[in-house]
Formats: C-alpha cells, structure tokens, sequence
C-alpha cells in the first residue's frame, strides 16, 4: 500500500500547489492513501515532529510503511511515483 503524508501551514507560499498537486495524483491513483498535515495544529505539529518535518511543504511517500522518498517546495508528479 501507498501513503503520501503532506505537512502544509497555511501562511505558506507553496503549500497550495503541492497540496494540490498530491491531491490530483490521488485522484487518479485510487489505490494512494493522502494524509494532510497542517502543522500549525497541535496534531499536525506532532506527526511533524515525529517523521522530522522542518519546513513546509514537504511530501513523504510511504510504501509497505517505508519511507520511499521526501522532497520539499515544489512537488512534481515524479516526487510521487
């Protein structure tokens, strides 16, 4: 199974385009789980903290529960595959 973990804060420039960007690929990936994180929650700042978030936006892609990639800023589909 797939999961894609993005941390987002809502002051952020580049947040809105990756937010979105993993949503459309999710879309049409209906076998990828999308977990949002807003780290300016106290929840979103905690799932930060544990997967060493610092800056936003940054996506992780899990499969089989591993961390399989991360990047950071602008999100392209390559990052997600």
């Amino acid at each position: 199974m797939k999961v894609i973990k993005v941390f987002i804060k809502s002051q952020c420039p580049n947040c809105p385009q990756a937010k979105k960007a993993v949503e459309d690929f999710c879309k049409e990936h209906k076998e990828v789980e999308l977990e949002l994180y807003d780290v300016g929650t106290v929840d979103g700042l905690a799932e930060s903290a544990f997967y060493d978030v610092f800056s936003t936006p940054t996506v992780i892609v899990f499969k089989d529960d591993k961390e399989a990639k991360r990047s950071g800023g602008v999100v392209r589909e390559e990052d997600l595959i």
